[in-house]
């Protein structure tokens, strides 16, 4: 729960306070160490979802890092049919629902950790530059645009 109190007091510009530094630098050494399908959060994948944003909030080499090792340990741990399956060992995670419940539960939060960038902007305060199709120009030049 560490990583969803982080992201509140980020989502609310405290992402600088020293309430969550302590934290962001645990989730970005600790939790980042433990990001091993095999060694994962034993109650489910929903520790490692809110870690996930909260490195996207933090930005800066801590997410690069993150995003890189998080990608790589779900695509390798994908099925070919295109969903996850995660039973951890212990925890209570492993006792909830049936198989497909199992598949639907972990598909969801693996993919919504996927696309964490596509719906949302970092709340760091400092700019956020994306390059993308100028809506006035049919050409299809990229052009930086400023959403914040």
């Amino acid at each position: 729960m560490r990583a969803v109190g982080v992201l509140c007091l980020q989502l609310f510009d405290e992402g600088k306070s020293p309430e969550i530094k302590d934290e962001l630098k645990k989730i970005s050494t600790d939790d980042y160490a433990r990001l091993d399908w095999g060694k994962g959060p034993k109650e489910s994948l929903y520790g490692w979802y809110y870690a996930t944003q909260c490195m996207f909030q933090k930005q800066g080499v801590s997410w690069q890092k993150w995003n890189r090792k998080f990608q790589a340990v779900l695509i390798k741990n994908q099925h070919k049919e295109g969903y996850w399956q995660y039973t951890p060992s212990g925890g209570h995670y492993e006792s909830a629902g049936d198989d497909l419940s199992k598949k639907v539960y972990a598909t969801t939060l693996c993919s919504l950790m996927l696309t964490v960038y596509y719906r949302y902007l970092p709340s760091t305060g400092l700019g956020f530059t994306v390059k993308g199709h100028d809506e006035k120009d049919d050409a299809g030049d990229d052009e930086a645009v400023d959403l914040l």
